[in-house]
């Protein structure tokens, strides 16, 4: 992973401006532990080293780089979106088109650009984000495309609801080309869906409304694992798992809409419009339909030993497709490394790694740890490498492994490390800590995304210390999430009201509890921080 340098003209391109829009169209191990205390023998494979010496513990980490999103801030549609900036004020900003909306004629085809949905130039979409372009003259059909980098300005409106800004043909000027943000994985398609009622005669859309609707409004969404569960919601929508609609606003999916037919994957822009929060993808490709028997095969073939190293392995282990104490070997990219230390804390070789599936985003399930039984030197392994494993999946003490040793895992190359997975809600991944006498230990209530993310490469947001100190080096931040030390001890400041702008590292579990563990400083950005 590539780190990100702050970009002057960037930031000059993205800086305050004010901003309006307004439109009439549809708004649219064995690893001998994540840390279960074993009587503290130095087991090799434990998790966390504990030290009551916090200002002994000055680790030198390996420089791990930054997320490309990382010094990006947030843009003027996120400000608009957010609220931060007021109705019918002229804003200027760049962006990239992310889908277009086109005027038709009676046989359907398409004979005007009307508008476009575009998004701040980001890797990985992000809450309020995304925002509609209406362009009220028009623009002919061929003017525009998806991933063109354009310049507004235009008028910050409101529209039933639905924020957009109002544009012309002669304020759009072309930057260039863009690549469009991966969009962002939406875990649970009831959070940004409004359900529709039976009226008797049809379906009309409720009043209830998905909490994370309106942070996803314009913005580029995808939803997994989900299937029909109405066919006909009327004028060319159906519906999907979770009451999430899928509306024709720019694209009229051809293909079966039985009851039952199922995705691996849907893509497309999360609009509201007549009343109701709706995913509208933007071509047949942005549906990824699920074959059992083709999957059936995939999985035969992943037995296939002419095949040394698997793909989707990982992801098989965290969901419980393949059983305890099986043989696996699966390609990986290092998204962590964990280091034995010496009585100074120097890193003096590496007993663990925390691995991805090969993958652009972080999603639920495809991170694992790989324990490395007798160790290996310690410039063996870097973030970044893309390696084959030979090993065994184990479970210990509640966390999934894979054991290995340093002979069984090949160095293919190097790959990107996956964008972390973003946690919008803290509390969701968190194991509470509760008084113990003079300290603090792990609650019994963890947070019900903690085991999807388990291993997994995460990030948080606009989050603040609320506990200095939860002992042995650990601190707790918004929505009572323990900052870890396995991988890094953090050496920056700690008091309570400490503001950071994103903490990214890895979702563990060590000591009965989920926590974050960075891997260096630079995986904590302070508010105001560089």
């Amino acid at each position: 992973m590539k780190k990100v340098l702050k970009s002057l003209l960037f930031l000059i391109a993205i800086g305050v401006f004010a901003l309006t829009f307004s439109c009439n169209t549809t708004r649219s191990s064995d690893n001998k532990d994540n840390g279960e205390d074993k009587n503290n023998e130095q087991d090799q494979n434990d998790l966390d080293i504990e030290n009551d010496s916090e200002e002994t513990n000055d680790i030198e980490e390996p420089d791990f780089e930054k997320s490309d999103d990382d010094d990006v801030p947030e843009g003027m549609i996120t400000k608009i979106q957010k609220g931060e900036v007021a109705l019918n004020t002229e804003v200027t900003f760049e962006c990239v088109i992310t889908a277009i909306v086109y005027d038709q004629d009676k046989d359907f085809n398409n004979t005007a650009i009307k508008g476009f949905y575009v998004s701040e130039l980001l890797t990985t979409a992000r809450p309020y984000s995304g925002i509609y372009l209406f362009v009220r003259d028009t623009a002919e059909v061929e003017a525009f495309n998806m991933g063109d980098h354009i310049e507004i300005t235009g008028v910050y409106k409101k529209y039933y609801g639905s924020s957009q800004i109002e544009v012309t043909t002669s304020s759009i000027t072309k930057v260039g080309t863009a690549d469009i943000p991966q969009p962002a994985l939406i875990d649970d398609p009831s959070k940004v869906a409004t359900p529709f009622v039976d009226t008797g005669s049809g379906w009309s859309p409720g009043m209830e409304h998905g909490e994370d609707s309106d942070k996803y409004q314009s913005v580029m969404i995808k939803v997994t694992d989900v299937e029909i569960t109405n066919s006909n919601l009327g004028h060319g929508a159906f519906e999907l798992t979770g009451n999430l609609a899928v509306d024709k606003q720019i694209h009229y999916y051809s293909r079966s809409r039985n009851v039952g037919e199922k995705f691996k994957s849907v893509t497309g822009i999360l609009i509201y419009a007549y009343d109701a929060y709706r995913i509208a993808p933007r071509s047949d490709d942005d549906f990824v339909e699920k074959d059992d028997e083709t999957d059936d095969e995939s999985d035969d073939e992943d037995n296939d030993d002419d095949d040394q190293f698997k793909a989707g392995v990982i992801e098989k282990i965290r969901t419980g497709k393949i059983p305890e104490n099986s043989d696996v070997s699966f390609e990986a990219v290092v998204t962590g490394v964990l280091y034995n230390l010496d009585d100074q804390f120097d890193p003096v070789s590496i007993r663990g790694l925390y691995v991805s599936e090969i993958i652009p985003v972080a999603l639920p399930y495809t991170g694992i740890y790989v324990f490395v039984s007798g160790t290996a030197p310690v410039d063996e392994y870097s973030v970044g490498d893309h390696i084959g494993i030979e090993g065994k999946y184990k479970e210990f003490y509640g966390s999934s492994q894979v054991e290995t040793n340093n002979s069984k895992i090949t160095g293919i190359g190097t790959t990107d490390v996956p964008q972390p997975a973003l946690i919008a809600d803290p509390s969701k991944i968190a194991t509470p800590f509760v008084p113990d006498g003079d300290g603090w230990k792990p609650g019994s209530i963890h947070g019900e995304d903690g085991d999807k993310y388990q291993s997994v490469l995460i990030k948080v947001e606009d989050v603040a210390i609320t506990n200095s100190n939860l002992g042995h080096g650990n601190f707790e931040i918004t929505g009572n999430l323990a900052i870890d030390k396995t991988i890094h001890y953090y050496t920056g400041s700690r008091t309570v009201g400490i503001e950071f702008e994103e903490v990214t590292g890895i979702l563990i579990y060590s000591y009965s509890a989920f926590r974050l563990a960075p891997r260096s400083d630079d995986d904590l950005i302070e508010n105001g921080g560089e």
